[in-house]
Formats: structure tokens, C-alpha cells, sequence
């Protein structure tokens, strides 16, 4: 049975180059770059790590599907190299149910909010275009006496009612709003689950694979606790992935600081 290897660290911890070094051992190695690029930032970071790789390494990038990358390796190479999972796991959290990634979020804005008119302030002593002013509890307009704008004439729906229909509006997008955040939040889940069976199938097909797999992850579950939903999901499907990684893998090193501690 081929080795498997997982190594682990925070940001700049120095794991990738720690893993590399471990790499180097191997004639043939098969780099699996699971990044991609999508602004300045991050074509820098992979440029550095391309000129530190030995010009003899065949790279593969594949942002989704590893493991069917790895299945579709006919012969057999001296060492699969995966880097990184938490990049993995971004791109399938942030990709459509084609595994085609979009570079945004796998949630939609309410249609309610997709549907406003851009907010534009008021040319001086001009009206307000597209804006609808709610009246204040009074029943006046806001500004009302100042110029006010069309929006606030009485035959305006958001008058119609007096109070009753400002505050039922009012309830009503709360109520959209709470319906929304809940469907956010389950389909959130959702994807948490169907990134975790991935993870799965890339442990299976490491353990099958003739040879021997470095995977590359970062701890992310140090800091504090997130203030949204997205990135509480991206911490928890990062950490449930490295231990699921760490459980299957035959050595487990953790890099703190550019210091290797192995720990299983």
C-alpha cells in the first residue's frame, strides 16, 4: 500500500515549502494545484510557488474533481502532490451545482432586493429619482414641506394605509428577510455536506492510488469565530475535512512558524 501524507499549518506557517522538501525525495512527482487564478494577489502567490518547484514536476491544476484527476493517472508516478484542500474546499463552496465555479457566493439575494432601484442621493435642491421615502409614523413625508419628492405624493402606495401599511410593509420585508437568511443558511449546509462526501472520495482515491500522496492543508480553526454565516461554513468544512484527511493519512505533520512537528 502506497504512503500517505497530510501536512497542516496556518497561513505562512511554512507547510507548503515543508512539503515540497518532502517531495523532493521523489524522481517523479505529480503536482495537483487545486488554485486558481482570480486577481493580482493571488497570480503572485501561485508564481511563487511555481519557481520554487523543481522544473521535472508535471503540475495538473484542477480546482475541482481531484479525485477523478488522480483515477485518470494511468502510470504510476512516484508521489501525488495535492496543494490545497482548503482552496478545494473553497472552490466547491463557492461554485453552481455544475462544479463550474463562478467566483461568487452559492446564494442569491432576496428577488425584493435584487429588484430596487440603485440608492442615488439628490442633486442639490433636485428631487430624489428612484428612491421610495418612507413618511414618517405622522403620515407626513420625510422632508415633507422642503420639496418633496414624487414618491411621496398621497396617491403613492406606500402612503396608502396611513401607518398600518408603512409598518405592514415594513413587517413584510422583515419577514422575507428572516425566510431568506433561513434558506441561506440550510442551503449553506447543504453544500457543507456535498463538500465532505468529495473529501471522501479524494481520501478513497489516495489510499487505492500505486502512489505514494503529500496533501497540503491549512488549520484554520485557531482564530476567533467568524461574524457570518459563509466563512463559519468554510471554518467547519475545513476542519471536519483535515480530520478526515488526518484519520486516513499514514503520517500527520503540523507546521507552526516554519518548525515541522509530526504528530502522528
Amino acid at each position: 500500500m502506497a504512503k500517505m501524507t497530510f501536512v497542516l499549518g496556518g497561513a505562512r506557517s511554512g507547510k507548503s515549502a515543508f512539503a515540497e522538501e518532502l517531495a523532493k525525495k521523489y524522481n517523479e512527482v505529480v503536482y495537483i494545484a487545486t488554485a486558481e487564478v482570480k486577481d493580482e494577489e493571488m497570480r503572485e502567490r501561485i508564481q511563487t510557488h511555481r519557481a520554487r518547484r523543481p522544473f521535472n514536476w508535471k503540475t495538473i491544476e484542477a480546482p475541482f474533481r481531484v479525485d477523478r484527476v488522480i483515477s485518470n493517472l494511468n502510470e504510476k508516478v512516484g508521489l501525488i502532490y495535492i496543494d490545497c484542500i482548503t482552496l478545494y474546499i473553497t472552490n466547491m463552496l463557492l461554485s453552481d451545482e455544475t462544479g463550474a465555479c463562478r467566483g461568487e457566493r452559492s446564494f442569491a439575494l432576496a428577488k425584493d432586493d435584487k429588484n430596487l432601484p440603485p440608492l442615488t442621493p439628490p442633486a442639490r435642491g433636485g428631487e430624489t429619482k428612484g428612491v421610495a421615502t418612507l413618511p414618517s409614523l405622522d403620515g407626513r413625508g420625510e422632508g415633507e414641506g422642503e420639496g418633496e419628492g414624487e414618491n411621496t405624493s398621497p396617491s403613492s402606495p406606500l402612503l396608502q394605509g396611513g401607518e398600518g401599511g408603512v409598518k405592514n410593509i415594513i413587517l413584510d420585508k422583515i419577514a422575507n428577510t428572516t425566510d431568506t437568511a433561513e434558506m441561506q443558511r440550510k442551503n449553506l449546509k447543504q453544500k457543507q455536506s456535498q463538500i465532505l462526501d468529495e473529501i471522501n472520495k479524494l481520501c478513497k482515491m489516495c489510499r487505492e492510488s500505486k502512489s505514494d500522496v503529500i496533501v497540503v492543508s491549512n488549520e484554520v480553526g485557531l482564530g476567533i469565530v467568524p461574524d457570518n454565516a459563509l466563512s463559519r461554513v468554510f471554518r467547519d468544512a475545513a476542519g471536519s475535512a483535515n480530520q478526515i484527511i488526518a484519520d486516513e493519512a499514514d503520517e500527520v505533520y503540523f507546521i507552526v512558524a516554519g518548525i515541522a512537528q509530526r504528530i502522528k
